[in-house]
């Protein structure tokens, strides 16, 4: 059987709402918002391939390939899935990539945000 990449939602909830039993919270949250936008990548990049017959995008590319996808889409303009699915990518790049969180937004809410935008496009899909 083919993997649920919805199923990540899962491990970012588990790291979310026990993160302070951990030592390391600001790490649990960095993980939970990557896998946050993995379980809504992964989710809406099958959609395409198995609903719109999009090739399988691959490399480094698929994420940009996946949300123009979207973003063409008259169908899920109106959901704004490329638009979320953008915000969580900018939020996944913060966490892996980033030493300090923009002064807006901190670990916690860019985690509970997450959350939501993967919960929208997931039910939207």
């Amino acid at each position: 059987m083919a993997f649920q990449w919805k199923e990540y939602k899962e491990v970012a909830r588990y790291l979310n709402t026990n993160r302070e039993y951990l030592s390391c919270e600001e790490a649990a949250l960095r993980s939970a918002v990557g896998r946050f936008y993995y379980a809504a990548f992964g989710h809406a990049r099958e959609y395409a391939v198995i609903t719109d017959k999009m090739l399988r995008p691959k490399g480094p590319d698929a994420h940009k390939l996946v949300i123009e996808h979207f973003d063409r889409d008259p169908r899920h303009v109106t959901m704004k899935i490329s638009a979320m699915l953008r915000e969580l990518k900018s939020w996944r790049n913060i966490c892996d990539y980033e030493n300090s969180f923009p002064s807006s937004i901190t670990p916690k809410m860019m985690a509970s945000k997450a959350a939501l935008y993967a919960n929208k496009i997931i039910e939207a899909l």
